[in-house]
């Protein structure tokens, strides 16, 4: 027994000097030179790359500290760590795991580089012992990001990276907490982001995702998800909100234009998985949706449906216009072949879809829509009334070269500022960069139109035609227009886009314009250079036999408002056009009182006043007694003359002077 002991506290003495002696030498050049290479010989069998490693220090079986660690890949350096320490806890080789308590890595540098086909960087899968990270942290980091296979090249950073965070290796899966990880994006016009969350993943079992933070200036994201074995999956995503500026600047091209407040939930197996999704885009109205998806399916069958409320396309995306709509849509895809139908409302009208796209080389695709629009003016204020008809399109191919598409309208029913227009066809033919409008006709109770053409759009020419044919008689009181007559109207344009050549000819019969009319009009006009800076022409208007109508106003000669002479010195009254204007300067005297409007006399009777049977509009008469109240029809009818309108004149102003006289006395 004391010699057991003895053989303990020798062995005892031993390892303590074996120890002493590794830890003295591990400080020397020679032991740091074997761990050097040691260490470099691990990493590039790790890794498959170059790498280089300038020293290694810290203490034997307490902390190791790697000086200056570069790794490259395809002749450049893609990480460089000026200083990585690690603090592990050698006894815990006991139970077979590698527990390192602390890795820190100083200043850490990042690049990765995307260009052509070169081969991402990837660390082959390796067994061996479970490692334990107690604390893992990062201290003023950068991880750049160059893309140089998209156009333009794009290139951006996060620096000023700090981490903290705890994970565990194994053979089983892997689990990391980051309780802390902040950023400043360089290339993207962002704010700093700061991010926390928690990934648990097993091999062949269930992977989730809790607890998920990320927020960078006004943007918010809300995550959380499980996946367990069978291949279901339960997911929350939140959006509260995404920064229209955010979407900016990582997809320039997305022309996001408002936030986005989202919130979308997924359940169920690949095979049946069921999606909601909530969308408020704030003046660009909400959007709910529901969908059926089967995610084993190539490609991925679906069943969705769609409902929108006052969805402005234009408060949305910039590119697009703005019209307040509002409806439902139903879509449904299966082997590449999608389905649509639905309805969408505006403060124009509304539409009823149906349409389907199949897939092909090139792809065929089918549209009909019945269309009605009952408030024309909330297009244009000037146009006012209504409509209604169908659409229908069918094609093949998207691309120039091999587009072919062929669509008709039809109108059922039209009225336009009050001109009715009970039907009317159009037929345009698509031909890669060639359209041509085959015919389009037009007919109303008062007007008929039909025009045809070409547009080239690769060479930019075009070629158009119209005839039209109108009842000007039936369409002026409509159009508030004071014309009659027969208008057939000819014109035509052709010739390049930007130097049109128009040519137009009218042709009025019996035309009549308020008190302007003839037997015939015509009008020729010729245009040149529409399009360009300097576009000339001609007019030339023809009208035989123009005469004026006899007009109707008061005061002028027509046989319906003649003037009536009573009697040898009664005149009647002077027109509203005398009564505006002043007295002629010889008539211009003080009438002479009469006895009865003298003092203590009696006041003057006024004469009645009635409206001849031969001018009920304007004429006036006076009685020829003042005994009698009933009009004199006797004399001649005859225009009034400057003389009889001066007589008036003086006889008014007389009767006016007695009264007021007349009224003072009294």
């Amino acid at each position: 027994m004391r010699r057991l002991r003895r053989w303990l506290a020798r062995g005892l003495v031993a390892v303590a000097l074996v120890a002493a002696a590794l830890a003295v030498a591990s400080r020397t050049g020679a032991v740091r030179a074997l761990e050097r290479r040691a260490v470099v010989r691990v990493l590039e069998s790790a890794t498959g790359e170059r790498v280089t490693l300038a020293g290694v220090g810290g203490t034997l079986g307490h902390s190791l500290v790697l000086e200056d660690l570069r790794l490259g890949a395809g002749g450049r350096t893609v990480v460089h760590v000026p200083r990585l320490e690690i603090v592990y806890a050698p006894l815990a080789l006991v139970h077979g795991v590698v527990r390192l308590k602390h890795v820190t890595l100083t200043a850490p540098r990042l690049r990765a580089v995307v260009e052509g086909e070169a081969p991402p960087l990837v660390l082959p899968p390796r067994g061996g012992l479970p490692v334990v990270v107690d604390h893992l942290e990062v201290v003023d980091g950068r991880v750049a990001v160059a893309l140089l296979d998209g156009e333009p090249p794009r290139r951006f950073a996060a620096t000023a990276l700090t981490l903290a965070a705890r994970g565990r290796l194994d053979r089983g899966g892997a689990e990391l907490e980051v309780a802390t990880l902040r950023f400043v994006p360089r290339g993207l016009a962002l704010a700093p982001v700061a991010a926390a969350g928690r990934v648990t993943a097993r091999l062949g079992g269930p992977a989730r995702l809790s607890a998920f933070h990320l927020a960078s200036g006004r943007s918010r994201l809300d995550a959380e998800a499980e996946l367990d074995g069978t291949g279901a999956i339960d997911a929350h995503l939140a959006l509260a909100p995404l920064a229209a500026a955010d979407v900016r600047a990582l997809a320039p091209r997305s022309a996001l234009a408002t936030d986005l407040r989202a919130r979308v939930r997924m359940r169920g197996p690949w095979h049946a998985l069921a999606v909601r999704a909530h969308a408020d885009l704030g003046r660009g109205g909400g959007l709910h949706a529901r969908a059926v998806l089967d995610a084993t399916a190539r490609p991925v069958a679906y069943a969705a449906q769609l409902a929108f409320a006052r969805l402005d396309p234009g408060a949305v995306l910039l590119r697009l216009p703005h019209v307040e709509a509002s409806g439902q849509l139903a879509f449904r895809g299966e082997g590449g072949a999608l389905r649509l139908r639905g309805e969408v409302r505006t403060p124009l009208g509304e539409a009823a879809l149906q349409g389907r796209l199949a897939p092909g080389t090139p792809p065929a695709y089918h549209l009909a829509a019945r269309v009605s629009l009952p408030r024309l003016e909330a297009l244009d204020a000037r146009a006012t009334g209504a409509a209604s008809g169908r659409i229908r399109l069918d094609g093949r191919g998207f691309d120039a070269t091999d587009r072919h598409a062929r669509a008709r309208l039809v109108l059922t029913h039209a009225v336009l500022r009050g001109v009715s227009l009970e039907h009317g066809t159009a037929v345009a033919v698509v031909d890669g960069a060639r359209i041509r409008l085959a015919s389009a006709r037009v007919t109303g109770p008062e007007l008929h139109a039909h025009a045809s053409g070409t547009l080239d759009l690769a060479r930019s020419v075009a070629d158009l035609t119209l005839a039209a044919r109108a009842d000007l008689t039936r369409l002026g009181p409509r159009l508030g227009r004071p014309v009659a007559g027969t208008a057939s109207l000819s014109a035509s344009a052709a010739g390049p886009l930007g130097a049109l050549a128009a040519r137009a000819s009218v042709t009025v019969e019996h035309p009549l314009y308020g008190a302007l009319g003839a037997d015939r009009a015509r009008a020729r006009l010729a245009l040149d250079g529409l399009g360009s800076r300097a576009p000339r022409g001609t007019l030339h208007l023809e009208a035989p036999a123009l005469r004026a109508a006899p007009a109707t106003r008061i005061g002028r000669a027509s046989p319906r408002t003649p003037w009536a002479r009573t009697g040898a010195h009664r005149r009647s009254p002077p027109p509203s056009s005398a009564r505006r204007r002043a007295p002629p300067a010889a008539s211009r005297r003080r009438p002479s009182r009469s006895p009865a409007a003298r003092p203590g006399g009696s006041p003057p009777r006024q004469p009645s006043r009635s409206r001849t049977a031969s001018a009920p509009t304007a004429s006036r008469s006076r009685p020829a007694s003042s005994a009698s109240s009933s009009p004199a029809t006797s004399g001649s009818l005859a225009p009034p003359t400057r003389r009889s309108r001066s007589s008036a004149w003086r006889s008014g102003r007389s009767v006016c002077s007695s009264m007021g006289r007349a009224a003072r006395a009294r």
